[in-house]
């Protein structure tokens, strides 16, 4: 992890202005996770078929409604197949909902928006705000000279709007 995150990302150069190199805090703990991908691969019984990791996660995040999420598959747990495709299945941190945030927040400030912000016209969807953040389509560059292979979502997931 340490070589993946910090290390390589080190060598990204030219950021622009508001993205800097952080170096997170990783910690170790010396229990063992009974449901670890080594433990349990060593305990299974391979005449029983594929052993298969969960599409659970946890994300956490200081929310006003909540701190913790438990997605699986990209919906929030507990979700039932009816109300898959719903707004109550999307997960606080899934990029529809960031980007409602961010709309709210840049009404709010309107004064303090950056360059590529004050005329929004001809922007309606995430992709076209992503598109003309000027900063960060640089700082994108500069990453992609380091990790070329990273997957990129294709666009047309990126093209809705906030309403």
């Amino acid at each position: 992890m340490e070589r993946a995150i910090i290390t390589r990302m080190s060598s990204v150069k030219n950021l622009p202005g508001g993205y800097r190199h952080s170096v997170p805090n990783f910690l170790q703990s010396r229990h063992k996770f009974v449901n670890s991908k080594t433990l349990v691969e060593m305990q299974h019984d391979v005449s029983t078929g594929k052993c298969s990791p969960c599409g659970a996660s946890i994300a956490w995040c200081k929310s006003q409604t909540r701190n913790v999420e438990v997605t699986a598959n990209g919906f929030k747990q507990g979700i039932i197949k009816a109300k898959l495709h719903t707004p109550a299945a999307r997960s606080i941190i899934c990029k529809w909902n960031l980007f409602q945030m961010f709309m709210k927040l840049k009404s709010s400030i309107t004064g303090m928006l950056p360059e590529s912000l004050h005329s929004t016209a001809r922007l309606n969807t995430y992709y076209e705000y992503k598109q003309a953040s000027v900063f960060y389509q640089q700082a994108v560059t500069e990453f992609m000279k380091i990790v070329p292979t990273w997957p990129r979502t294709p666009q047309e997931y990126k093209s809705f709007t906030a309403q």
